[in-house]
């Protein structure tokens, strides 16, 4: 990883416009035309956190600063309507869930860990709300199975995971797990669903993962997995679950219909961040510690690539921060902040980086808006959907500031170089669209 960030060569700043891999390539050349291009970019609420995308055009995002979730037209990005889903506050938290079959979309909402969480159901087509109802506590991750019609939440605080019938939420089971449920993916082939998290939610110790059968809600497998379990997602075709930990840098790679480990793949420092490729058997992992991007086999767990996206390469530089696969046009999107101040603020606006995903070659970066935090793919229609949290900005003055913190550490008694007040302004949140090229 570089951390050289001044004084560099012509031939420096070339490569960090590439992109370096290993595993049998050096540096994968940027094409000239980019994959993709920006529609637009539209407001959204308060601290949004999330996206979904239906499949009649409407885009919703999860605002979690002011407790509502804002419905927009996908093609235009027009606001259709917006939906308040509790009273916000700091502990405030929502995620989503989509049954475009029966035009529902689900969110569940968590205040407090001493009142129970809220799962509200909306009619997709108007935004009202069909009927809300009380769940666990510390509802974090949720996710419906189409076919057997259950939504499954996971309730980190009391340690469940509930099942209830999508129809009218009625509850069908509550299962306990000797764990804090963070995360829930499921293979609805085989009816079943795979749950990650960690002993204690305040410490990323010891991680594990359950398999629940989907129509019963039988819990029929928990097995001990990494340190900090965090993300897991499911490839279907191989009938595979992959767990990833970030405390201690593996994943593990679980049969879905035994529930059993099958191996244990060494993935680098801090992997936070999964996206599967059913069509190609593989699951791509960020890693928030050496910003690079990892391509493993989800059926033998090979790893096979190791591409470092450069954001430490760049002065204040934050990590790459969510990714999303395309596998009908095989690409990988992976969004970054960019430069960050001194307070760890973002200084401007963010970027997408587009990936072949079978080789890894960048085929363009671009631009979107403020501190990018979430990301989805129509796979109909292919456009990427970005969500940028916005929020306050260190307006450091660009390089100039980036030059002047730098001097600072060199010549810390020359009184014209001290800091001053950090110069801080709001950015609402966003959402940003990109639609493929034509040539893509």
């Amino acid at each position: 990883m570089q951390t050289q960030h001044h004084g560099r060569s012509v031939h420096a700043l070339v490569a960090a416009a590439l992109l370096v891999t290993t595993g049998g390539v050096g540096l994968a050349a940027v094409r000239r035309t980019p994959p993709a291009s920006l529609v637009y970019t539209a407001p959204v609420g308060r601290g949004p956190t999330a996206v979904i995308a239906d499949a009649s055009g409407r885009i919703f995002v999860s605002n979690n600063a002011d407790a509502t979730v804002s419905a927009l037209d996908a093609a235009t990005g027009r606001l259709l309507y917006t939906v308040r889903t509790g009273a916000a506050g700091v502990l405030f938290m929502q995620a989503m869930a989509l049954d475009d079959g029966r035009q529902r979309l689900f969110v569940v909402t968590d205040a407090d860990v001493g009142t129970a969480s809220r799962l509200v159901a909306m009619d997709t087509r108007d935004g009202h709300i069909v009927r809300t109802v009380s769940v666990g506590h510390g509802a974090c991750a949720l996710a419906v199975d189409t076919r057997t019609g259950h939504l499954l939440i996971a309730n980190a605080a009391d340690h469940t995971v509930s099942l209830l019938d999508t129809a009218g939420l009625a509850p069908v089971r509550t299962v306990h797990v000797p764990y804090a449920p963070a995360t829930i993916a499921l293979d609805m082939g085989v009816a079943r669903a795979v749950v990650a998290g960690y002993s204690d939610p305040n410490e990323r110790t010891m991680g594990w993962a359950s398999v629940l059968d989907t129509r019963s809600g039988a819990l029929l497998r928990t097995v001990g997995v990494g340190a900090g379990a965090g993300a897991v997602v499911v490839d279907a075709p191989a009938a595979r679950a992959i767990v990833a930990n970030e405390g201690d840098g593996t994943l593990n790679v679980l049969d879905t219909r035994s529930g059993r480990v099958v191996r244990t793949v060494s993935v680098g420092p801090g992997p936070m961040t999964l996206a599967v490729d059913e069509r190609r058997s593989r699951v791509f992992v960020m890693n928030g510690w050496d910003d690079a991007l990892r391509l493993v086999d989800t059926r033998t767990g090979t790893l096979l690539r190791t591409t470092y996206l450069g954001a430490s390469s760049t002065v204040m530089a934050a990590p790459p921060r969510a990714l999303a696969v395309d596998e009908q046009r095989g690409r990988v999107f992976v969004t970054a902040w960019g430069r960050t101040g001194a307070t760890g603020l973002p200084t401007g606006t963010g970027r997408v980086h587009i990936l072949d995903a079978s080789t890894g070659a960048v085929q363009g970066t671009i631009t979107v808006g403020v501190a990018p935090v979430a990301i989805s793919v129509e796979e109909r229609s292919g456009r990427a959907i970005i969500v940028n949290g916005g929020g306050v900005v260190d307006a450091d003055g660009g390089w100039p500031g980036q030059l002047r913190r730098r001097a600072r550490q060199w010549l810390p008694w020359l009184p014209w170089l001290s800091p001053g007040a950090a110069k801080q302004r709001p950015v609402p949140g966003s959402v940003s669209v990109l639609a493929p090229s034509a040539a893509s």
